[in-house]
């Protein structure tokens, strides 16, 4: 399916800092094992929403209408940015909306709230049995925006996929089911934060990949061959015996290698000397007893 996307403003990496054992906005701990902050990708007031169109359902006897999706992460839409239409679904602060669906020029409607007083029940892994894929925010319309038959109460999921990327992308927007809405982003803020963003703003410097522990039980950066540290960003010894730099180890080894060399050389030539000596005290006496020095090698 073919999606028409826009992404309005620039988004600064940053992280957020706050008290231990508190309860932070756009931040989830799942078990104390993999925390997940999306506070850098939360728009101010200045911003426009997040904004994607979907299209006509493929293999589907109907054409539908291409609904235009916009919304924020732990906060209310920016109505600066809705049509003249939808405002009124956001002016009052107690009916904020947090994701707006709506067809160019007829209805609009209210998709989902996001509640902080409610914030931990949103939250989810996207894949649960990895927490290392990404994470989901699920918000729930108040009953003032049920205007979905059988008593459906519409929602709006938003996937977040661990991606090495610093700035989101907005992938797709569909409803699975009558009135439950999904959006599916891919940024790096969607991966744990035991998987460190380094100096260079990639994920694990770009010199590993995010995955998950088995044996700590939890996620971290597992570095590419030659690196090492939480973020991968450190020069590491090669592996096969081939090194960046002589370790101590290697130094110490070499320093006696070398005396002992040393050594072998000076007895080497304290040996070839007295040979020769000896040589030369034979021929002399052969010289004294008058005998015939042919026999004697002199070769040095």
């Amino acid at each position: 399916m073919r999606r028409r996307v826009q992404v309005g403003g620039a988004l600064v990496l940053s992280v957020a800092v706050g008290v231990a054992g508190t309860d932070r906005v756009c931040v989830w701990d799942h078990n104390r094992r993999a925390t997940f902050d999306l506070t850098p990708l939360m728009k101010v007031a200045t911003q426009p929403n997040y904004r994607i169109t979907d299209g006509d359902l493929p293999c589907t006897k109907e054409v539908e209408e291409p609904f235009t999706y916009e919304f924020n992460l732990c906060g209310r839409v920016n109505e600066g940015s809705l049509p003249a239409y939808c405002l009124p679904l956001v002016s009052d602060s107690a009916r904020s909306a947090s994701a707006v669906r709506y067809v160019t020029g007829h209805g609009c409607y209210a998709a989902g709230v996001y509640d902080p007083n409610q914030d931990d029940a949103m939250w989810s892994l996207y894949d649960a049995s990895d927490a290392t894929k990404g994470v989901s925010l699920k918000y729930q319309s108040s009953d003032e925006y049920a205007l979905c038959s059988s008593n459906v109460r519409p929602s709006t999921t938003i996937d977040v996929l661990c991606k090495d990327k610093s700035e989101v992308v907005v992938l797709s927007a569909n409803e699975p089911e009558m009135c439950q809405y999904h959006i599916t982003l891919e940024s790096v803020w969607g991966c744990p934060r035991e998987c460190r963003v380094g100096g260079n703003g990639r994920l694990c410097s770009n010199h590993g990949h995010c995955a998950w522990d088995s044996v700590r039980g939890a996620p971290h950066c597992f570095c590419n061959q030659g690196y090492e540290g939480v973020d991968c960003s450190e020069k590491a010894q090669a592996s096969g015996g081939e090194t960046t730099r002589p370790t101590d180890a290697q130094i110490g080894l070499l320093v006696p290698l070398v005396l002992i060399s040393l050594g072998l050389v000076v007895a080497l030539g304290f040996m070839l000397r007295k040979v020769r000596g000896y040589r030369v005290e034979a021929l002399q006496y052969a010289e004294l007893a008058g005998g015939d020095d042919e026999g004697i090698d002199m070769t040095f």
